[in-house]
């Protein structure tokens, strides 16, 4: 039998009666979405772990605990931590089967103007965030914004703020080039030796070059040991067509 989205709210709220949950009907992250043909696509942000002091498979023997001094194997206390799902493990598994997907509260934020959903926290040492806060607007930016909001906020501040690689494209229409057109730069920070480049060291040789362009540095690469960044460039006089 298939659940309401009317049903499947009223087992959020049962679940979560402080409302310590939220949820969005997509995912704006890149390399996540529902799977094909969910009924009641929804991703459910919230605390999985429960402590209400009743856990239901109190009694039972802890799954791979080693034996104590009287050579049982501890069992499962009551007040022991446990998932929420725990308590109606079918009723969570339709919702599962439906489409809804669940992710940690605490590892992922919701733009509830587009009712979609980004993560915060890397879920690889590749992985390059999709959002960005803006202190001036007190708010995240998405990749639903108009790309001048984000231009806005990163122009002619390279030795503080940078965008992500994904972005490039939008640069490239914004009328930037990467420096320096002729002899392109990739540059690396990071523990490896050699990687020392230094944005402070990269602006002066363009400013020494063309001291009234405009600047903006591209987080090109993410790794465990090291960034790849670029400068790209436009003249201060430029005009779209």
């Amino acid at each position: 039998m298939q659940l309401s989205y009317d049903t499947i709210r009223g087992v959020l709220e049962a679940t979560w009666p402080n409302g310590d949950y939220d949820y969005a009907d997509d995912y704006g992250e890149p390399g996540y979405d529902h799977r094909y043909g969910a009924e009641t696509p929804m991703v459910l942000l919230a605390d999985f772990w429960c402590r209400c002091g009743h856990n239901p498979k109190a009694g039972t023997y802890k799954w791979g605990n080693p034996p104590g001094p009287d050579g049982e194997t501890p069992k499962v206390q009551p007040g022991d931590l446990h998932s929420v799902d725990d308590h109606h493990p079918r009723l969570w598994a339709q919702l599962e089967a439906q489409g809804v997907q669940c992710e940690w509260h605490d590892e992922w934020w919701i733009d509830s103007n587009a009712s979609k959903a980004y993560r915060t926290q890397a879920d690889s040492y590749s992985w390059q965030s999709s959002i960005q806060w803006n202190e001036e607007l007190c708010d995240y930016m998405t990749p639903d914004d108009d790309f001048q909001t984000w231009l806005d906020w990163v122009l002619n501040d390279p030795e503080r703020r940078a965008l992500m690689a994904e972005r490039v494209r939008d640069l490239k229409t914004a009328g930037f080039t990467i420096w320096e057109p002729d002899d392109p730069h990739r540059y690396e920070n990071g523990w490896h030796p050699g990687q020392t480049d230094d944005p402070k060291t990269v602006v002066a040789a363009i400013r020494r070059t063309d001291p009234d362009c405009d600047i903006v540095f591209v987080i090109d690469e993410t790794s465990q040991f090291y960034i790849g960044f670029s400068a790209w460039t436009r003249p201060d006089d430029y005009e779209e067509d």
